[in-house]
């Protein structure tokens, strides 16, 4: 009963059972860094020899090689959920992980942008490049004003996009499922302007590279990297930490919770709590509130 011959079937389960082939892939990672840890330390791969030893072993080794806290513990749950599978499908009698001490989730404070550095960044795109203007003022408006994922942005069609009742299909939103996202009327004009540009529609990405193929991640990483070092914002940009923005700048202005969650699109509230993070000058207006 070898570890790694069941473990293709539990990847086809996970995605069956809704979560994303970014999901899949990372387990498969997480699968095979436990296979290294086996293989250096002469341990079975049989199921039925791994037990909460041989887990506390691994647990011992992933913390000799400078592991995180939260990427160990995304291994760990990696490891626990495949013998969860293996239990489910009889394979196993019990899961080898149930009474391992768990790790604990560190919170780690988020990078994002100040309103006044996003407002400066939106200032630099709408005012600087002018052959690429339209669409890059579309293209940083889609992540500020929507929160997005990176990979969802890049899935988007022109078909997608109902301009009359200002809304935004995601198809290939996390866990595969649809949903939909609303877009406000300044996002809507620069899209619309976009597309004037782009008539007769030929590719149907609403964001493609210079070779016209659809665009990656990484393409939009290195967009927004160059129009940050232009607005002079001292900061490694990304395109989650846009998304960090969105969430922080709607905190700030007092959007509740809940409402954040569901445009975030996290299935747990305690997820979106990272965002109400405060700042110096915050903590500073609030004591100066108080007035007794």
């Amino acid at each position: 009963m070898d570890f790694f011959s069941y473990h293709p079937d539990f990847l086809t389960y996970i995605i069956a059972k809704g979560h994303s082939s970014s999901t899949a892939t990372a387990y498969g990672g997480d699968a095979n860094c436990f296979r290294k840890f086996l293989k250096e330390n002469g341990l079975s791969s049989d199921v039925s020899e791994i037990d909460q030893r041989v887990i506390r072993r691994y647990i011992v080794w992933l913390k000799a090689r400078k592991n995180k806290p939260n990427t160990m513990k995304r291994k760990l749950d990696s490891l626990s959920s495949f013998f969860n599978y293996l239990e489910l499908e009889d394979i196993i009698v019990k899961n080898p992980m149930g009474k391992v001490e768990r790790i604990k989730k560190q919170i780690i404070p988020r990078t994002f942008l100040r309103e006044d550095e996003a407002t400066r960044l939106i200032y630099v795109v709408d005012n600087w490049d002018i052959r690429n203007k339209v669409r890059n003022q579309a293209f940083f408006r889609v992540f500020l004003y929507t929160g997005l994922r990176v990979s969802e942005i890049c899935a988007i069609d022109w078909s997608d996009i109902d301009f009359k009742n200002k809304t935004l299909a995601i198809k290939k939103a996390k866990g595969n499922k649809c949903r939909i996202v609303f877009l406000n009327d300044e996002l809507c004009e620069h899209l619309w302007a976009y597309l004037q540009t782009r008539l007769p529609l030929i590719n149907k990405a609403l964001f493609f590279n210079r070779y016209n193929n659809r665009m990656r991640p990484k393409n939009a990483n290195k967009i927004i990297r160059q129009y940050t070092r232009k607005a002079g914002i001292d900061k490694y940009l990304t395109a989650h930490i846009l998304r960090h923005t969105f969430a922080t700048i709607l905190v700030q202005k007092g959007v509740d919770i809940i409402t954040i969650r569901d445009l975030l699109d996290h299935k747990d509230v305690s997820t979106t709590q990272i965002y109400t993070h405060s700042t110096e000058d915050r903590q500073r207006d609030a004591l100066q509130q108080l007035q007794l």
